[in-house]
């Protein structure tokens, strides 16, 4: 961005988790077994390895979503698709994600942890990915090209920062307008706002 403006400041903000994702054009071939070479990458900063289910693409709606499931149905009928690879540092306040059509790092709050800014998280990315393509090429795969990014922040706002029913949403969450970004970023393609509500028990519909 040319001319960068100062990013605000809070003093305790809600952000509980920050998910910076990169989904690849085309899936790399892992093997189930490239698996381990991948978590020894990071080793030594992610010592925690688990496997986790693969997360679905990344499809916008109005996406051709029938023609994109029958050509993973078929796809997936010739191939066994590897889990997804979760990499976690002791404290747990970092992650890192790997499936064949994508990487993910996270940061999560954990215990009194400050959020570290979106810069640190960035660098984060920057440092997987290249660790990414180091593994690609000593196992013989392409170097994977972006496709999409995503960029998720997690606010968790409950009664002690003022949330306490739905009628107190409009007092906190400032209508969207458009903050200026000096042009960096493209006209909007799609915004959403999500709410989800809990029905009591004894309710119907």
């Amino acid at each position: 961005m040319a001319d960068e403006v100062a990013l605000p400041e809070y003093e305790r903000p809600p952000v509980v988790e920050v998910a910076l994702a990169v989904e690849f054009e085309q899936a790399v071939r892992f093997r189930t077994l490239d698996l381990g070479r991948l978590a020894a990458e990071w080793a030594g900063s992610l010592p925690k390895a688990d496997e986790r289910p693969p997360l679905p693409r990344m499809d916008w709606p109005g996406d051709d979503l029938v023609e994109s499931l029958l050509d993973d149905l078929f796809d997936n009928a010739e191939r066994v698709v590897p889990p997804r690879l979760w990499l976690q540092n002791d404290a747990g306040d970092q992650v890192v994600q790997i499936q064949q059509d994508r990487l993910v790092v996270n940061w999560r709050k954990e215990g009194s942890g400050a959020y570290p800014r979106y810069k640190v998280v960035r660098e984060r990315l920057q440092d997987a990915w290249q660790r990414l393509e180091r593994v690609c090429g000593d196992l013989g795969h392409d170097e994977p090209t972006p496709d999409m990014c995503e960029i998720q922040y997690i606010n968790n706002i409950g009664i002690d920062e003022g949330w306490q029913s739905s009628q107190d949403t409009a007092r906190l969450l400032v209508p969207w307008r458009g903050v200026s970004d000096n042009s960096f970023i493209p006209a909007k393609h799609l915004c959403q706002f999500s709410l989800h509500c809990l029905f009591p028990e004894d309710r119907e519909g």
